[in-house]
């Protein structure tokens, strides 16, 4: 009876000892972390003028052999968990997870433009970063960084040729991957440019553009290329270091010196879209034997808008002037080229506003949290346009 009692007590020492070791995943192992897009909602990503062009963002977790974290309906990092990643839109850029104490952690953000089961989701910007953690509380900005496009631009004012010793401003507009309507951002590139026939006067900012003084003598054209250097895209929800290269291309005029173009620009067209109060939305065309290289929108002796290559689609633009004064007024279009020869064109701007009959358009509206499962603050975004203007958007 006693040789039994012994091997009892023993049976329950062992079994109580067992209990107080923790398993490599107990709750006692686990610290509460918060992930945080700081971008998301700012313009630190690829954008369009009155509104950004990312929808949703999925987070996905690696541990230290690469593999895909499993988490619970808590949020727990969990093995047997059935989540294996997050969405964070525009409106919810946080995310508390519960992760295990000292594990080193992979962190990788891809932003799309459609939801991120979407097939036809185009990657706009990725992030990755590692980190472990020791205490609870802990907060982690996940960075994410714009992927760059093929249909950047690299621009100048209509130019069909260009004048030995001419000094050529060109504008760079660097596109997201697959949208060339989306911009990114300056923090997100570097660029370098090379010059052919001619020298970069070293006068812009690179990521902006480049100011380049043609050759006094050449043997083939003035050519300009933009090595632009940041994420690119490697298959669909991928990202890695890269470079995109933008060319631009203009001849010489055969001959020709600054002085000798007697030819002076055309003015096609000049004409009022709509008047509201002080903002006028004129279009017009304008052209050049050799390329215009200045233009410019007087009210009188006031300069109200310098255009910039950027404006013009071809030889064509269409743009908003600001500060037209109250009553009746007469807008002057002066265009110049690169010898000096100039063009006016006037137009008279009635007073009072103009009847617009075109309705806005809206083309995304979206509420978060999507769907609405308990009460709570609830974000609605809207993108709209109009041929003249929106001045208001209410909900």
């Amino acid at each position: 009876m006693h040789h039994r009692a012994s091997l009892s007590i023993l049976s329950l020492t062992l079994l109580l000892g067992a209990c107080q070791q923790p398993s490599p995943h107990a709750p006692q192992d686990h610290l509460d972390v918060l992930l945080n897009l700081p971008h998301l909602g700012t313009q630190g990503l690829p954008y369009a003028p009155g509104g950004t062009g990312v929808r949703e963002v999925k987070v996905s977790v690696l541990d230290a052999q690469g593999q895909i974290v499993r988490f619970n309906a808590n949020r727990d990092a969990d093995p047997q968990g059935q989540q294996t990643y997050f969405v964070l839109t525009p409106g919810v850029s946080q995310l508390k997870l519960s992760l295990v104490r000292g594990v080193p952690y992979t962190f990788v953000s891809r932003a799309y433009d459609q939801g991120v089961t979407n097939p036809a989701r185009t990657l706009l910007a990725f992030g990755r970063i590692e980190q472990s953690f020791t205490a609870s509380g802990q907060t982690l900005a996940l960075p994410l960084k714009s992927v760059l496009g093929t249909g950047s631009r690299l621009t100048s004012l209509p130019l069909n040729m260009v004048v030995p010793g001419q000094e050529v401003e060109y504008v760079l507009n660097v596109s997201a991957n697959g949208h060339s309507e989306l911009r990114v951002p300056q923090d997100d590139l570097q660029v370098t440019y090379d010059v052919q026939n001619g020298v970069d006067v070293g006068t812009a900012d690179p990521k902006r553009g480049v100011v380049v003084r043609a050759a006094t003598q050449a043997t083939g054209d003035l050519q300009v290329t933009a090595r632009v250097t940041g994420l690119v895209p490697s298959g669909q929800d991928d990202a890695t270091e890269g470079q995109v290269t933008v060319t631009a291309r203009v001849p010489f005029a055969a001959q020709v010196g600054v002085g000798s173009d007697l030819s002076a620009p055309s003015i096609q067209r000049f004409e009022l879209l709509a008047r509201l109060g002080e903002q006028v939305t004129v279009r017009g065309t304008a052209q050049d034997n050799l390329g215009v290289v200045e233009a410019r929108i007087y009210s009188g002796p006031r300069l109200l808008r310098q255009l910039t290559p950027s404006d013009f689609t071809g030889t064509d633009f269409s743009v908003t002037v600001t500060g037209v004064r109250p009553g009746e007024q007469t807008l002057t279009l002066l265009v110049k080229d690169a010898a000096g020869n100039e063009m006016t064109a006037d137009l008279n701007v009635p007073a009072g506003d103009s009847a617009d009959t075109t309705a806005p358009v809206v083309t995304a509206l979206t509420v978060s949290p999507n769907p609405l499962r308990t009460a709570g603050p609830v974000t609605l975004s809207a993108q709209a346009s109009d041929d003249v203007g929106v001045s208001a958007v209410a909900f």
